[in-house]
């Protein structure tokens, strides 16, 4: 999504941005992370479980602490997130 997309569809007053990125080449702006406000819907435009699982020299993923940290957190709200949807009560 970028801001000219948001603005088009009228998004911006269903959902808030949390956060912006760019493009490889430094040129396109882009939502990277957002929630909506009315309802539980969130989503990224990055893959936050690579830092842990990924080890290619070339992508330069930071494998820091506190990198982990960031891909432990995406994956606990994702879980705490999931706990009260209805549908996974009445499947267990």
């Amino acid at each position: 999504l970028t801001n000219e997309v948001v603005k088009s569809y009228s998004l911006e007053q269903q959902m808030r941005i949390l956060s912006w990125n760019f493009d490889k080449s430094n040129q396109i702006k882009y939502v990277s992370s957002f929630e909506f406000t009315k309802y539980p819907f969130f989503g990224v435009q990055f893959h936050p479980e690579k830092n842990i699982y990924e080890w290619s020299r070339k992508e330069g993923l930071p494998h820091s602490l506190e990198g982990i940290q960031v891909a432990q957190y995406f994956a606990q709200f994702f879980v705490e997130n999931c706990k009260p949807n209805s549908y996974a009560k009445a499947v267990q």
